[in-house]
């Protein structure tokens, strides 16, 4: 007797599954060949999950084969002019990335779950970042030895309610992404930034923006994020934390 294949996570058709990496192929690759690891770094390990292949497909299509080109650049620290057309590509792989972690992660409650994986669906069939969200981007210097995570953090900062909220960096780029009450977010996203250095893609700015502003330490993005752990659900685990740093002499 054959088995139905399980229902793939995202659009709930039993069809054959595959592998899908949450952090793309191309941006671990391109970042092992940038950066080597130290001794107290993680090891920028394979992060993927199970879909049907039509997903895989289109999730493909619609975020990496053409953002990967202006992300690699930024994943070097490298400086880059972004019209509001890039800001648009780069605010929704931002989102998808982090909506995939939470599909992904077997640990989200049901309802979370769904959510995530409605807000991923209208993101690939629109190619556009809900309303009620703020994304501003960041650079962050790979030797910077702070803290990235802990007690003891002098900066404090405040952040609105979401219903998802991301405080990541990869390579040297790094974002903040709020998602949640639209009035809360627009206020928010309308006050002057709590750290000098971020830079507002979503809602884009009608002129074009050249990233990096100035560099953000490790210790202020520990803040940021505390910040949002503090006006969200209690008892949020500690983030996983990567750091990388750059060949000797960079």
């Amino acid at each position: 007797m054959t088995t139905a294949p399980a229902p793939c996570p995202i659009c709930l058709n039993r069809q054959p599954l595959s592998d899908e990496d949450i952090i793309p192929t191309w941006a671990r690759k391109h970042l092992r060949r940038q950066f080597v690891f130290g001794s107290r770094d993680q090891v920028l390990r394979r992060i993927k999950m199970r879909t049907c292949k039509p997903c895989n497909g289109r999730l493909g299509a619609t975020f990496e084969n053409g953002t990967s080109t202006m992300l690699k650049p930024m994943l070097d620290g490298r400086p880059v002019v972004l019209s509001r057309r890039d800001q648009r590509d780069i605010a929704v792989w931002i989102i998808k990335t982090c909506m995939l972690f939470h599909v992904a992660d077997r640990e989200t409650d049901a309802a979370q779950g769904h959510r995530a994986r409605r807000l991923l669906l209208d993101l690939i069939d629109s190619r556009l970042p809900p309303a009620q969200t703020l994304i501003r981007i960041f650079a962050i210097d790979m030797r910077d030895d702070e803290p990235l995570a802990g007690d003891g953090l002098e900066a404090r900062y405040d952040a609105p309610p979401t219903a998802f909220f991301s405080v990541s960096t990869l390579g040297s780029l790094g974002w903040e992404m709020a998602l949640g009450p639209t009035g809360p977010i627009l206020e928010y996203g309308a006050e002057e930034p709590p750290v000098p250095g971020l830079i507002r893609i979503w809602p884009p700015a009608k002129e074009p923006v050249r990233w990096p502003d100035s560099v953000v330490t490790s210790r202020n993005i520990a803040a940021l994020r505390s910040g949002y752990v503090r006006s969200s659900k209690p008892g949020m685990p500690a983030p996983v934390v990567h750091k990388w740093k750059g060949p000797e002499g960079a």
